[in-house]
């Protein structure tokens, strides 16, 4: 038999210090320690892994309770809706309105009372005096009276003819001279006047006199300032002579 080959070992002296080599072997050991760890939680290549749970998702919703009192709410309204038939009530008060229209009708009379009552102003045309100037007072301490006006000769090819006693002119009557009236002197002048298209008196002339020159002098300076509604050919505006009558007379008591 062959003798076993052995192998010569050469010991050799290392110069580290023994606390180094048990460092180097403590660490080896941690590092196999570390890797059979790893190694053991692996899986086996035959072993099926476990399915991975799915992720639940927790949603809240909002009570369902609070909607419930608003449709309340709104059935509450509703019920005050029934009044319709109060409607239907109120339909036959309308038939009152008949009453009302007869109410109504009874003013008619008065209407055609009315119409009876401005039928009597149809005769107030008559005052066509208007185209007779009434005479002027003179003024005095005493009371005065006028005589009837002189007429006016009447208007021709539409010719409105001048007038001095509309209202709205508010012409002053004469002042009655003191000497006149202390002397009791009476009488009626009259005048001629030019009245110009505005209105004023372009002349003014005794036409007649009262056989006072005092009363004559008063008719004429009164007269001389007053206004004058002029003459008018259709629309439009004319000179005119115009008579103006003016009576001074005194009255006892």
């Amino acid at each position: 038999m062959h003798a076993p080959p052995t192998f010569p070992v050469h010991a050799t002296a290392s110069a580290s210090p023994p606390s180094l080599q048990w460092g180097w072997l403590a660490f080896v050991a941690g590092l196999h320690a570390a890797g059979l760890a790893w190694l053991g939680g692996l899986p086996l290549a035959g072993e099926p892994r476990p399915a991975s749970a799915p992720a639940i998702s927790v949603a809240l919703l909002a009570p369902p309770a609070p909607p419930a009192p608003a449709a309340h709410t709104a059935s509450t309204p509703a019920e005050p809706k029934a009044p319709p038939v109060r409607h239907t009530a109120r339909q036959p008060a309308a038939t009152p309105t008949p009453r009302q229209q007869h109410a109504a009708t009874p003013p008619e009379p008065p209407v055609q009372s009315a119409t009876a009552i401005s039928s009597p102003p149809a005769p107030q045309p008559a005052p066509v005096t208007p185209d007779e100037p009434p005479g002027v007072q003179a003024s005095s301490a005493q009371s005065l009276t006028a005589t009837a006006p002189e007429d006016r000769p009447p208007a021709a090819g539409g010719t409105q003819a001048a007038r001095f006693d509309a209202a709205y002119l508010r012409n002053p009557p004469p002042s009655y001279p003191p000497a006149s009236r202390r002397r009791g002197e009476e009488g009626q002048v009259i005048l001629r006047v030019h009245v110009g298209r505005d209105g004023l008196p372009l002349h003014v002339e005794v036409a007649e006199s009262s056989r006072h020159p005092r009363l004559d002098q008063a008719a004429l300076q009164a007269v001389a300032r007053w206004r004058f509604e002029p003459a008018r050919h259709g629309e439009v505006a004319v000179d005119s002579w115009l008579r103006v009558p003016v009576v001074f007379r005194l009255q006892n008591g």
